[in-house]
């Protein structure tokens, strides 16, 4: 899962903090080392600072391109270690999973959506090589 051994570290970013709690609950069950956080600064920090390994996109208000933004701007940080971060986006509707995936997302799904799924996820994003990820968004 993550570097040398340990759990994947995740961090859920969602304007709504109950449900970036909720999530980030179902991924530490899981196993992962999960955090919460209601704005993209503090998850780019979590990354840059805490070896974070999956950044989950989950805004629940906003609009449907919200979490797309969240994305984009992961996307373009000139940081390697930001930009090549991977992104599991959870979005209401097909046309946020299209923008979110024309953003630069690895894992898009639509809810409702099952723990299981979320779970499934990213621990697939997790255990793909960035270069791997990288040429799969680049395909799209």
């Amino acid at each position: 899962m993550g570097g040398a051994g340990r759990a994947a570290r995740v961090v859920v970013v969602d304007d709504k903090r109950d449900s970036a709690t909720t999530v980030g609950a179902v991924l530490g069950a899981a196993g992962f080392e999960a955090a919460s956080t209601a704005d993209t600064t503090s998850a780019i920090e979590s990354v840059l600072h805490e070896g974070v390994d999956v950044v989950l996109a989950a805004h629940s208000s906003g609009g449907a391109t919200r979490s797309a933004e969240v994305v984009r701007e992961i996307r373009t940080r000139a940081e390697p270690a930001v930009r090549d971060v991977s992104v599991v986006v959870l979005v209401d509707d097909a046309g946020g999973a299209d923008a979110a995936l024309a953003a630069g997302a690895d894992s898009v799904l639509i809810r409702p959506v099952e723990a299981d799924r979320i779970v499934e996820a990213v621990t697939e994003v997790a255990a793909t090589a960035p270069s791997v990820r990288a040429a799969r968004r680049r395909s799209r």
